[in-house]
């Protein structure tokens, strides 16, 4: 090491003092990343641009850095190599969280697609055990069919709330008496609970 400044010891997690000049740079622990990006730019005098390495062992102290690595100008080809660093870690993160978001809302769109498509043969076969029950001759039909309807209505409302949980929806805050939002809630449970 000819000379480090506090960001490269901050994006290595090493202490300042590892990289003081006249260090051995290969020698500091979890720097192997480097080597052959440096032996390569020693070697070909060749600059390497924008690699990424991930540094530390648990998700705690995980970084995910970025590095370019150009020869060193001032001296003959293979004397040496600068390396600069930065941090690309919440930048990765936000990238994956984007992308996890874009397939949830993909996979939303499916469920949405997939709840419509059950939705249509539950209304007809509903609509009809009604119309089979109306002309009912026994107990024991009277029975299967209003069983058919109270399955079909369940899964009805499940497919509804499923649905619900799937459609995106837009948060629109606004000012409101907490009072009106409990008794429209209550107001909205009654016939359940009542039940």
């Amino acid at each position: 090491v000819l000379f480090a400044n506090d960001a490269a010891a901050q994006h290595l997690n090493l202490p300042e003092s590892a990289l003081a000049a006249g260090s051995a740079f290969s020698s500091l622990p979890g720097m192997e990343p480097f080597a052959s990006m440096i032996e390569h730019v020693i070697r070909t005098h060749a600059p390497v641009s924008r690699e990424e390495v991930i540094l530390g062992e648990s998700e705690l102290t995980r970084k995910e850095i970025g590095v370019s690595v150009t020869p060193l100008s001032s001296g003959e080809p293979g004397t040496g190599a600068i390396l600069m660093f930065s941090n690309v870690t919440q930048r990765r993160q936000r990238e994956r969280t984007e992308s996890l978001n874009r397939q949830l809302v993909d996979l939303g769109e499916l469920a949405a697609g997939v709840v419509h498509q059950v939705r249509n043969p539950l209304t007809i076969i509903t609509g009809r055990a009604e119309l089979l029950l109306r002309q009912a001759q026994d107990e024991r039909q009277t029975e299967y069919l209003e069983s058919i309807i109270n399955e079909a209505n369940q899964i009805a409302v499940s497919l509804s709330t499923f649905l619900q949980c799937a459609k995106p929806f837009e948060f629109r805050p606004r000012d409101c008496e907490a009072q009106t939002v409990v008794d429209s809630a209550i107001e909205a449970c009654r016939t359940n609970a009542d039940e």
